[in-house]
This record gives C-alpha cells, sequence and structure tokens, in this order.
C-alpha cells in the first residue's frame, strides 16, 4: 500500500511540475508577443527590437530599396528596416516563413 502511495505522490508532484513549466512557457512567450502560444509566431503581434516594442500593422509591400535585414525573429520571421543604427528604426517590417510580409510601427515616444 505504502508503495503505491509513494508513486502515486511522485506521479501527482511531476504533474504539477509539467503545469507548472507550460504556464512559464505561455507566460514567457505572451510577455514577449502578446500571443498565447508554447512557440511565437514568425509574425508575432509585438516584437521586440533594440530595447523598443513594435505594434503590427497588416500586410505590406516587400521592402524597397534601402531596407536591411536586420535579424531572424524568435518565431522564423525575416526582420527587415530601412536604417541600421543603434537608434530603433520608426518601422519594420517582417517576412514570413509563407513568404508574406507585414508591417510594424514603433510603439511609444522617444
Amino acid at each position: 500500500m505504502q508503495r503505491w502511495a509513494l508513486l502515486g505522490r511522485t506521479s501527482l508532484v511531476a504533474a504539477a511540475a509539467g503545469v507548472v513549466a507550460l504556464g512559464v512557457r505561455l507566460e514567457h512567450v505572451h510577455s514577449e508577443t502578446w500571443e498565447w502560444g508554447l512557440s511565437p509566431a514568425a509574425t508575432p503581434a509585438k516584437p521586440h527590437y533594440l530595447g523598443r516594442d513594435y505594434l503590427r500593422s497588416g500586410p505590406t509591400a516587400a521592402p524597397s530599396g534601402g531596407a536591411h535585414r536586420l535579424r531572424d525573429d524568435s518565431g522564423g520571421g525575416e526582420v527587415w528596416a530601412r536604417t541600421l543604427s543603434t537608434y530603433a528604426p520608426a518601422g519594420l517590417t517582417v517576412r514570413s516563413s509563407s513568404g508574406g510580409w507585414v508591417g510594424y510601427s514603433l510603439m511609444g515616444g522617444p
């Protein structure tokens, strides 16, 4: 009887640890992207770049001349901007893994 009780408690603790780990992951993705999921999307609702947040504005055309690839997003999208500097650009364009382009605008003030 004691053996089954110990096995039951161990299983309960393991299940609780798994639920806590999933909750922590969900909260981390949500705090970074405003999305509820275990992994971020290629075009998240709120990407973070150079210490600033950007808000998704919707589908857009591919960036034209003068655009530079800045980095890959945590969800797999390519982040592009018109300027390369130490300051956060006013707008970003993200190319999703499916090839579509999504525009983003800077949130907040200077």
